[in-house]
């Protein structure tokens, strides 16, 4: 006879915790234990069914059950139902998160649930330690638990560039997944990232000089797309609530780079030139071709790719990208300096 188990919760976000005390009762008492979000909960019932999906992975004794969701107790009686014409020998047990109450008849196991623990950590965005890196890119990609104002954002852009937007966003968070850098925020910076792009370059100008304190001779009042990154950290700022200097940072320099740039900043700034709509470029394949290899190797390939198209337009590149390109051509590590060495002697 089989013994089953399950484990009805919020999963606001599913958490470490969760999945380690499920194991434990794997081990002693039950052959499997179906995942059961239940409503009331900060996010819709799907993506936190796909958060259990990715905290789960490939075992075969857990999986997830549920996911149209009514009522805690409704959805609990359709879960007892499933499980019996699946298993019609069986044992059944509830593992109840605190504040949720099993249908009556059945052995009840409490958990403690530290989830709010984790939005909190998430809500000041950070990595937290709490979640495991699945749940946490799928958090990152969604802009959960992030206060992140999608609405807003989406009145200020058109359609083309809040696909780009988007594209940019997933394509953070998986370069910071791989390279172990922060991907909560990698993902709000380049949500926001061009937040300032379609401003009238007027409009921008009056920013950049009014409440940003450029001087008119700055390098970057020549055109919107230097002024727009620096524009668009302002914006977020003061339109979006984000103060955490990194992501401004990432968002600010996104276009130029610039000399010291964190992970975060060169991620953005990467995720941005290779996101999968962007047009087809001369060099774009070779730079999302070394983004697989190294962050900073392929940044160091776009900042030259644009270099150089830039001088053959008949433009003047500006000292700010140069200088970046010093900087990242001495940081970058011998194996980087030959993953890099071919590609760059095309563009130089």
């Amino acid at each position: 006879m089989m013994r089953l188990a399950v484990f009805a919760g919020k999963f606001d976000p599913i958490t470490n915790k969760h999945i380690a005390f499920a194991r434990k009762l794997l081990t002693d008492q039950f052959d499997h234990i179906y995942f059961l979000p239940v409503d009331p909960a900060l996010v819709k019932p799907e993506w936190r069914h796909r958060m259990c999906e990715a905290a789960l992975g490939s075992r075969e004794d857990m999986s997830v059950i549920g996911e149209d969701v009514s009522t805690p107790r409704k959805e609990m009686l359709s879960a007892v139902k499933t499980i019996a014409a699946v298993h019609p020998e069986h044992q059944l047990a509830f593992i109840m998160e605190d504040g949720l109450k099993a249908p009556k008849g059945y052995p009840v196991i409490p958990f403690e649930s530290d989830s709010r623990e984790a939005v909190l950590e998430i809500g000041r965005y950070r990595d937290t330690s709490l979640i495991s890196r699945n749940v946490l890119a799928f958090i990152a990609s969604q802009g959960l638990y992030q206060h992140c104002e999608e609405k807003k954002l989406r009145e200020m852009l058109s359609k083309g560039r809040l696909q780009h937007t988007m594209g940019v966003r997933s394509t953070a968070v998986q370069l910071a997944r791989r390279f172990d850098s922060p991907m909560i925020k990698c993902g709000v910076a380049a949500l926001y990232h061009d937040c300032a792009k379609e401003m009238p370059v007027k409009e921008m100008r009056r920013i950049c000089v009014n409440e940003l304190g450029r001087k008119e001779q700055d390098e970057i009042l020549s055109s919107g797309a230097l002024m727009h990154g620096h524009v668009g950290a302002y914006l977020t700022e003061k339109l979006f609530n984000v103060h955490d200097e990194e992501i401004l940072n990432a968002i600010r320099y996104h276009t130029t780079g610039r000399v010291d740039m964190s992970d975060t900043e060169m991620i953005v700034f990467l995720a941005d030139a290779i996101e999968p709509n962007r047009a087809d470029y001369p060099g774009l394949q070779e730079i999302r071709q070394l983004s697989e290899e190294s962050v900073r190797a392929a940044v160091l390939l776009s900042l030259c790719v644009t270099k150089a198209y830039v001088i053959k337009s008949g433009k003047e590149f500006h000292a700010s990208g140069d200088q970046t390109i010093t900087w990242l051509r001495e940081k970058c590590t011998e194996r980087e300096r030959s993953l890099t060495k071919k590609m760059l002697d095309k563009w130089i």
